[in-house]
């Protein structure tokens, strides 16, 4: 972790808060409100002031998150919220990007996980580490990472019916749970599939594809957001969303806002905030 000095909150309550353990809370998935499958989903994510979450490098390069906003204080957030999941959802091309070695990085708390966070994990009687839940249509995935993955925890595959029957018996036998989603609408489909596991925390990774799946189906229940204070410009990117205006727009109400600041001007300041789904009632 990148220092220790402290955060300085600004909502709710004004005041200093260490960075370690700011989003780690024993009763968190208590108090949660899950949605109709019985799930509640939160997502993570960077971004540069003019919205940038993932650039590319040049022409024909992948979008992958810019160096000038990655950093370890905002990494070991993105590790906390890890630590309360069942299980990290993610999409096929990373797994793929794994393999390749273009990912920015292994799924979330494995061999280099952080001790605290694992014994946070134990003391509240989970998993040693949540499961992945990778969604992919086609089923071409590359078996190393599942594999890899699957030595530590469990790893399950969310596809269409009628998808490869090939695929599936590679999946089989490297001990990777196949799962149908069921349905026309994808994100009630998949979720429904990971309640019916028991995997009911899902912290959804999988980038602005599927996050605007789940905003659209109404399934997101918190964003969690860091803005650090660089504008990056550039047309190769990605947004938190893309694509058509969602009818209506979702709404927020802010939860907590942090301000990271550090003495040292090389270092850009960041906001960390937490925003819950506003519902009409």
């Amino acid at each position: 972790m990148a220092g220790d000095r402290p955060l300085q909150c600004l909502y709710p309550e004004p005041g200093a808060r260490p960075l370690a353990g700011l989003y780690l809370d024993p009763g968190w998935r208590a108090a949660a409100q899950a949605g109709p499958e019985g799930c509640f989903v939160y997502a993570n994510y960077v971004a540069s002031l003019d919205g940038r979450i993932a650039v590319a490098a040049g022409a024909g390069e992948p979008l992958q998150v810019p160096a000038a906003i990655a950093n370890a204080r905002d990494w070991r957030l993105y590790l906390e919220l890890a630590a309360q999941a069942d299980v990290l959802l993610v999409s096929g091309r990373y797994v793929r990007e794994l393999a390749a070695g273009t990912a920015q990085a292994d799924f979330a708390l494995g061999e280099d996980a952080p001790a605290d966070l694992l014994e946070f994990r134990r003391s509240l009687g989970l998993a040693s580490r949540p499961a992945i839940a990778v969604l992919s249509a086609s089923l071409e995935l590359p078996i190393e990472p599942l594999e890899r993955a699957r030595r530590q925890r469990r790893v399950l595959v969310l596809t269409r019916r009628g998808a490869s029957t090939r695929h599936r018996r590679a999946l089989a036998a490297a001990e990777v749970e196949v799962l149908d989603i069921a349905g026309r609408e994808q994100a009630v489909g998949l979720l429904a599939a990971l309640a019916g596991r028991d995997l009911r925390y899902v912290y959804a990774v999988a980038g602005p594809g599927v996050l605007r799946t789940l905003v659209a189906a109404d399934r997101l229940n918190r964003l969690y957001l860091t803005t650090v204070f660089r504008l990056l410009g550039g047309d190769a990117i990605a947004t938190l969303l893309r694509g058509d205006a969602l009818q209506p727009p979702t709404r927020f109400r802010l939860r907590e806002a942090y301000l990271d600041q550090s003495p040292d001007v090389s270092e850009p300041p960041q906001l960390m905030q937490v925003f819950d789904v506003s519902r009409v009632v």
